[in-house]
């Protein structure tokens, strides 16, 4: 393997914690390998017997050469303890459900779901479809985030979402309806065609975002995982990376701002042309009166000083009077 002791046996304790057995690599262990006799050969082929059985044997080694491997394998062994506690506290993390469905999208890697959860077959974990994620459904302060499930029906539908994301659909993937302008850039961002989202929450909100809870595959599948062939093609996440917000560093908060003011001017735009369309219609029905009833009487005509009607009287003889 060329791989020195330690590298041998760190790998080794890899292995072993992976299958739920992290002090299998404990101790050292000798054994005996038989040769049995093999099936009937043709004599044209047939090959002698070995003489004797071969016999491998790990040991032989002094008390130092012991306890010094000993310590070896004790520090190897509190390393990958402690790499495997910092991994899981990063799977718990705000980001690591949206980190995963875009490396697996963009990589073109097997998720699914099932039984309320997404499966991320190579990481050998899963979340329930209703975590929520630092994604929000419109680009404002009050908008609702978006679960797991909702991101993962944009990702399957893509194009056809509009068409094809129906109520049940949506209940079944605990996942929200998004509206057709929010989907193409969403749709770019989850598939890595985009380094960032207008959706995405700015970093002083992230905190707003509960903890993810991973759970790890086996109760899902009922039986212990057989690793993909795909999953050696890509390096494993780093613990930074799965606590990370993608893009979030380009999303501002004077974009929600303004998209608030955007939604505020609008709403008094629409109550002001309200309160006028009230006005006048009120200004209507004092002017036609109310339908059944007799309109008002007129105002009193103003009295005339007998100069103004004799004035009256000449004017109105001389307009009829040929020039």
């Amino acid at each position: 393997l060329k791989l020195s002791y330690r590298d041998f046996l760190r790998r080794l304790c890899e292995r072993a914690a992976a299958s739920g057995e992290p002090l299998a690599a404990r101790d050292k262990v000798s054994f005996r390998v038989n040769v049995k006799a093999s099936p009937a050969i043709p004599p044209s082929i047939r090959v002698a017997p070995t003489a004797s059985p071969v016999l491998l044997v790990v040991d032989g080694e002094s008390g130092d050469e012991l306890e010094q491997e000993s310590k070896v394998s004790a520090a190897v062994i509190a390393e990958t303890k402690a790499a495997q506690a910092q991994k899981s506290a990063a799977y718990a993390s705000v980001a690591a459900p949206l980190v995963l469905l875009r490396k697996y999208l963009s990589q073109d890697r097997w998720v699914g779901a099932a039984d309320g959860s997404l499966l991320f077959e190579d990481d050998d974990v899963r979340y329930p479809l209703s975590t929520p994620t630092p994604l929000r459904a419109e680009l404002s302060a009050k908008a609702e985030l978006l679960s797991l499930g909702s991101l993962f029906l944009v990702a399957l539908l893509r194009e056809r979402y509009q068409g094809f994301a129906t109520p049940d659909l949506l209940d079944s993937l605990s996942a929200k309806r998004i509206r057709a302008q929010n989907v193409p850039p969403l749709l770019d961002f989850l598939l890595g065609r985009s380094t960032s989202c207008p959706l995405l929450l700015p970093a002083t909100r992230t905190k707003e975002v509960p903890a993810a809870e991973p759970a790890d595959l086996l109760s899902v599948l009922g039986a212990p995982r057989i690793a993909s062939s795909s999953a050696s093609n890509f390096p494993p996440v780093s613990s930074e990376e799965l606590s990370t917000v993608p893009g979030q560093a380009e999303v501002e908060d004077d974009q929600e701002a303004e998209a608030d003011s955007a939604e505020e001017e609008s709403s008094t735009e629409q109550v002001t042309a309200s309160s006028d369309q009230e006005s006048e219609a009120a200004e209507e029905t004092s002017e036609k009166g109310v339908p059944g009833r007799s309109p008002p009487p007129p105002p009193p005509l103003p009295t005339s000083s007998p100069e103004a009607e004799q004035a009256f009287s000449e004017g109105e003889t001389t307009a009829r009077m040929p020039p």
